[in-house]
């Protein structure tokens, strides 16, 4: 009966938890493009439904040509023009024919305004069971939700079919965030406890860039997800009782490896290097069979991203990415029907398929062929970036920009300057800094226990899953860090898996949980002060500093100062917290200062969501909840009220200076007269 029970609070805690965490996701959608090359993935996807994988001239010319120009992500082949990402393309597919559906009767912005009262009556209710509240508060819960979706429909604007793509892309990525977010609880659950789960999930939610990156269509939130899907298969395969199970979340593993190349290949190559050696390693069944396993699961796994690349280069093994860049020209020249293009010098050239693709009765050679000579050019190509990559590394500056401090410059792209809003992985997840502590801790236990890591492999299941983590992190450091810091990036993109392994990491250090078991409620408390007090304080720091402003642009540079707030906010509160994860290790203990260090630092997360989410970049008025567009004007109202009080405050403060110098002045002549 007990286990009965547990089962029914640990599915409450569960539905509480993506309830929310997916209310939070639409609440912070805005209709719009934040970056440029999702002008591609939008203009893929319309490729995709029209049957085909290239673009044609009625495609370059909808609305979303207007920055194809100026955008990465294009790919020419024999005059024909290929985005990129297509494994993301083809997975919102499915969305954008339900949206397309939809709209031809409705506006599917009333869909998404019910969904999310659904979502927060739904997460009222759950919490409800799980702490034994009466059912007065559920109801009233009800009530607020369908008041929220009565002035969600009042507020409601229209909305054009021609925005269908870019929904389908970003509704996509907002179900795959959500799902991320009970993935990280699954995976909390599994190895501690529904507690350490919970924690998990409401990290990633309010206190990581998760939330950030869930409403844009970018890659990050999909591969991120494929990552932690992987782990969680590894994992799953080595507790489960019978063998056929450990079969099944295997094969589930190595399938996010083929989404993931599908998707972006390099990362797909990394996910691959980290799971196969770890799998072998600590496999419980006999090499041969492990091996037979691996192999029939990952060539089904990669037949999706062979069979786009044969389709479009002609080589099983070279992804769009790997191929020639497009140009102006080609752009503005899109193929005719007449089956002939303008090239990239001005010259029209023949529109033929590659050769591979015209393969007759020799296909299977062709095929073979194309697989050997692309994998060892590849390879070749992968091996000397690796080495040249290490090279970087030693650089100390590097690891310092990216993982500690960023701050601003002045950059040069496309004849005009403009400032980076760039955040380093600690000033984007505060939190993050009580994995110092949780190293320290590791390296003394490793010294006193004298640790036989391979033992530990073999027989502790928790311990495999941590070294796919960090096997997997230092791939990623390896490829991208030497690449760091490009210009805006807004949270080190390119690591996102970095900051789903660095919540794993801070849930399974001992005195994190032991804090968040014992002072819970006071990390709830200072949590909420911080996001009360500071929001208050940002509000009013920000006005002042718009209203003085100085450089060149005064837009951009009162945005850029605003980052830089938010930055040093949460490099500052990281530093707090990694100085507590250290005196905790030492001591073993967590006590009532983890709880406020914690708090404090996952609400400067949330802050700097919400404000980019309302204000930063609110670049539309279009918002998926209307709510959302009345916040976010009604803190601009206030924004601009204190700063124009600001301003009469400092004309009067100098006038009244003027004053007394001015009569100071003439009583000084009077008395010399």
């Amino acid at each position: 009966m007990p286990e009965a029970n547990e089962t029914v609070e640990d599915d409450h805690m569960r539905l509480a938890l993506l309830a929310g965490s997916a209310a939070v996701f639409l609440f912070c959608w805005r209709i719009g493009v934040l970056v440029n090359d999702s002008y591609v993935f939008i203009n893929t996807l319309i490729s995709l439904r029209s049957g085909q994988l290239h673009f044609t001239e009625q495609i370059v010319e909808l609305m979303y040509r207007g920055l194809i120009p100026a955008q990465p992500g294009l790919h020419v082949v024999d005059g024909s023009i290929y985005g990129r990402n297509y494994g993301q393309a083809f997975l919102a597919l499915p969305v954008l024919l339900v949206v397309e559906g939809v709209t031809l009767f409705l506006n599917p912005m009333i869909i998404v305004a019910a969904v999310w009262s659904g979502l927060i009556s739904m997460c009222i209710s759950e919490i409800c069971k799980i702490n034994g509240w009466p059912q007065t508060i559920t109801d009233a819960g009800k009530a607020v939700a369908i008041v929220l979706f009565g002035v969600n429909l009042w507020l409601l604007k229209p909305i054009t079919i021609e925005w269908s793509p870019y929904i389908a892309l970003q509704l996509t990525s907002i179900i795959v965030a959500t799902a991320t977010v009970g993935l990280l609880y699954q995976i909390g659950r599994s190895m501690a406890s529904k507690r350490v789960g919970l924690l998990m999930g409401t990290f990633a939610t309010l206190a990581s860039p998760v939330a950030f990156w869930a409403p844009l269509s970018k890659r990050h939130t999909l591969t991120g997800f494929l990552a932690l899907a992987a782990l969680y298969g590894l994992y799953r395969s080595r507790v489960a009782t019978s063998s056929r199970t450990a079969v099944q979340y295997r094969v589930t593993a190595y399938g996010s490896v083929g989404l993931t190349a599908w998707i972006h290949s390099i990362e797909g190559l990394l996910l691959a290097l980290t799971l196969i050696p770890i799998d072998l390693v600590t496999t419980r069944t006999t090499l041969v069979r492990s091996t037979g396993v691996m192999t029939l699961t990952l060539m089904v796994a990669f037949l999706p991203f062979f069979i786009t690349n044969f389709l479009i280069s002609g080589n099983l093994v070279r992804p769009p990415r790997a191929l020639p860049s497009t140009t102006t020209s080609n752009i503005t020249a899109p193929v005719e029907s007449n089956g002939s293009a303008v090239g990239v010098y001005g010259q029209e050239e023949a529109v033929t398929q590659p050769e591979a693709a015209q393969a007759g009765s020799d296909a299977t050679g062709t095929l073979i062929d194309s697989l050997a000579a692309g994998a060892g050019e590849r390879l070749s190509t992968f091996l000397s970036y690796i080495g040249r990559n290490m090279i970087t590394l030693t650089e100390p500056e590097r690891w310092y920009t990216t993982f500690v401090r960023n701050s601003y410059a002045f950059l040069s792209s496309h004849q005009f300057t403009v400032p980076a809003q760039d955040f380093a992985v600690l000033e984007s997840m505060p939190i993050a800094g009580a994995i110092i502590g949780g190293l320290a801790l590791v390296g003394y236990r490793a010294v006193q226990d004298s640790w036989d890591a391979h033992k530990l492999l073999r027989n502790d299941p928790r311990r495999i899953a941590d070294a796919f983590v960090i096997l997997h992190a230092a791939w990623l450091i390896i490829i991208y860090v030497p690449r760091l810091p490009l210009h805006t990036t807004y949270t080190v993109r390119y690591l996102y898996p970095l900051y789903l392994y660095g919540i794993y990491a801070v849930a399974r250090i001992e005195f994190v949980q032991q804090t968040v078991h014992m002072a819970w409620r006071r990390l709830l408390i200072y949590y909420l002060l911080t996001i009360l007090l500071g929001g208050a304080a940002l509000v009013g720091l920000l006005a002042v500093l718009d209203s003085n402003p100085s450089g060149f642009n005064r837009h951009m540079d009162m945005y850029t100062a605003a980052f830089q707030v938010h930055a040093l906010a949460g490099a500052l509160s990281g530093l707090l917290v990694g100085a507590w994860s250290i005196y905790a290790a030492m001591k073993t203990i967590s006590g009532r200062v983890g709880a406020i260090v914690l708090g404090n630092a996952a609400g400067i997360t949330t802050l700097y969501i919400l404000f980019a989410s309302l204000r930063y970049f609110a670049f539309t008025s279009q918002y998926a909840i209307p709510l959302s567009r009345v916040l976010a004007r009604l803190l601009g109202a206030v924004w601009g009220y204190i700063r124009e009080v600001w301003k009469t405050l400092t004309h009067c403060i100098k006038y009244s200076h003027f004053l007394i110098i001015r009569d100071r002045n003439w009583a000084h002549s009077w008395v010399q007269k």
